[in-house]
């Protein structure tokens, strides 16, 4: 949710309009689908066992004319209490690696591989409202700095899919870089071996 001028929450962009099926498989995948006129849009959110990592993956058909996707990372990369107020600072420090690219703020760090391409393009989100944390008398309200936004391609009347993964947490990151895996198909076989500690993800 954000506030509007006045303060008050409200919903935006308004695409949940569109949302047509929502499931959620166990307790660690959750599959959101959209349509808008013929297009048909799902989007999976799996987190991955073992570590502060999830996969994101978007799929789209029925689509009837070209299309450009683009998904922007909020990264707030701060503490889970910390809200953010005031002025933010576009200040995240953006490194590429392959197909993945690293964000780094105020000693915390984010890993995100695609096979979508990265634009920079640093923005501020203003007038975020959590309303959950605004019942139970918390901090509710902040705004959210973003680095730049994945771009993806969908041609007329053909199935497209991308995907974004996600690792965070700054020990984890500092002692894989760069090993990190710099392609998104080597992830699965990466995440195999971190959890079972196997010393060829040094390798990658």
């Amino acid at each position: 949710q954000f506030a509007d001028s006045d303060g008050q929450p409200m919903l935006h962009p308004p695409v949940w309009r569109s949302l047509v099926l929502c499931e959620v498989e166990a307790a660690r995948l959750v599959r959101w689908t959209w349509r808008i006129g013929e297009t048909r849009i799902t989007r999976t959110l799996e987190l991955m066992q073992g570590g502060d990592a999830a996969r994101l993956r978007y799929e789209i058909s029925g689509c009837t004319s070209a299309a450009v996707i683009h998904v922007r990372p909020l990264a707030l990369l701060r503490d889970f209490h910390a809200l953010e107020h005031g002025e933010l600072q576009l200040d995240h420090d953006v490194t590429s690696h392959g197909e993945a690219v690293t964000l780094r703020r105020d000693g915390n760090a984010l890993t995100l591989l695609s096979n979508a391409t990265w634009r920079s393009d640093p923005q501020v989100w203003r007038g975020f409202s959590y309303v959950m944390d605004e019942r139970r008398g918390q901090d509710w309200r902040e705004n959210a700095a973003s680095p730049g936004y994945f771009e993806f391609a969908v041609e007329p009347g053909t199935g497209a899919s991308f995907e974004i993964l996600a690792m965070a947490g700054k020990d984890r990151i500092d002692s894989h870089v760069p090993r990190i895996p710099a392609r998104i198909d080597d992830w699965g076989r990466a995440e195999l071996m971190h959890r079972s500690g196997n010393p060829e993800i040094d390798t990658l």
